[in-house]
C-alpha cells in the first residue's frame, strides 16, 4: 500500500519556518504531529507494516500563499527538495519516493529548480492551484510547467483553500491544463 500524498515539514524546513508560518500551518502542526516528527510518522508507518504501507512524501507548505514566506521562497524550495532526497535515501523501508517543490512566485528561479530536482532524482514536484492569487495556466507559471513536464516530472495538484480571485479573467484562454486532488496533467492539442 503506497500513500501518493503523505505531507509532511521535514526537520530542518520546519526549524526554518516555524516561527514565520501563518496560524493555520501552525494548527496543522499541532494536530498532525506526524507532519513535523519523523519518530511519530515511523510509528504511523510500522503499525501498517503488515499492509507494507510506505508513503511517497509530499511538502504540507503552502507558502505560495503565505506572505511571510515569500521573499524566502527559492532557498526554502532548494532546502526543502534535498532534504527530501536525503529521507528517502536514509528511509527507504518508509519512504518510496518524494515530489519536490518548485518556487513558482519567482519563474526564472523554479526553472533553475525544475532541473535540481531532475538532478536530485526526484520524479515531480507538487503544486497548489493558484500562486500568489494567480492561475497555472497564467504564462510565466505555465512556461514553468511545460518545462518540468518536458524534463518529464510529473505533478500533484494540490488545491487551495481560498479561490483564485478572478480566476477565469486570469486564465489563458483555451488552458492546457486539467487538475483534480489526483493530479495535473497536460491535455494534448486538438
Amino acid at each position: 500500500m503506497i500513500d501518493i500524498a503523505a505531507h509532511i515539514i521535514p526537520p530542518r524546513l520546519w526549524r526554518r519556518i516555524a516561527d514565520s508560518i501563518g496560524p493555520m500551518g501552525r494548527e496543522a502542526a499541532s494536530r498532525n504531529p506526524g507532519l513535523v516528527d519523523l519518530e511519530e510518522r515511523r510509528r504511523t508507518i510500522e503499525l501498517f507494516d503488515v499492509h507494507r504501507y510506505r508513503q511517497v512524501l509530499t511538502l504540507s507548505f503552502q507558502a505560495t500563499e503565505d506572505a511571510a514566506l515569500l521573499d524566502q521562497m527559492v532557498e526554502l524550495c532548494r532546502g526543502a527538495n534535498e532534504e527530501l532526497r536525503e529521507l528517502v535515501e536514509a528511509e527507504p523501508s518508509c519512504f518510496v519516493g518524494a515530489l519536490g517543490a518548485l518556487p513558482l512566485v519567482d519563474p526564472a528561479a523554479a526553472m533553475r529548480e525544475v532541473d535540481h530536482l531532475h538532478e536530485l532524482g526526484l520524479r515531480g514536484f507538487q503544486v497548489y492551484s493558484s500562486v500568489v492569487g494567480r492561475p497555472l495556466d497564467y504564462p510565466p507559471i505555465l512556461e514553468v510547467l511545460e518545462y518540468a513536464f518536458s524534463r518529464d516530472l510529473i505533478c500533484l495538484l494540490h488545491p487551495v483553500r481560498n479561490r483564485c480571485r478572478n480566476m477565469r479573467a486570469r486564465s489563458a484562454p483555451g488552458s492546457h491544463f486539467s487538475g483534480s486532488w489526483a493530479g495535473l496533467t497536460r491535455r494534448r492539442s486538438p
